[in-house]
């Protein structure tokens, strides 16, 4: 006889690494090999669920714009088994720069280079 299959819901997280804050708008995207399965976006406290997910190895990617995956806190790899599963992805915000370039006599200088 055959393995026997449960649909159950996956329950996940994303979130600001540094505030703890839910990250909302994130497309998540399950994944069983190199194929999607599943695609959703974080509602406003950063939470997602995808129903009907049957026993099994996944992967789950993360698309966030603004943040870089905090690959020491996530773990992007999963395996559905019977029973409840909550997944939470870290993501750590990228540096912004803000500003405004003036040269020596303090006078806005249009079309400066900057470099890192």
């Amino acid at each position: 006889m055959g393995r026997e299959l449960f649909a159950q819901a996956v329950e996940g997280s994303v979130v600001n690494s540094a505030t703890g804050e839910g990250i909302s708008g994130v497309e998540v995207k399950i994944l069983k090999g190199a194929t999607v399965l599943f695609t959703r976006y974080t509602d406003a406290n950063g939470g997602f669920t995808v129903q009907d997910l049957a026993d099994g190895d996944y992967a789950a990617g993360y698309s966030p714009i603004d943040y870089s995956l905090n690959l020491t806190d996530s773990h992007p790899a999963f395996a559905r088994e019977v029973g409840s599963l909550a997944l939470e992805a870290r993501m750590i915000p990228f540096g912004r720069l803000a500003g405004r370039v003036i040269n020596g006599r303090g006078k806005p200088a249009p079309g400066a280079l900057l470099q890192p």
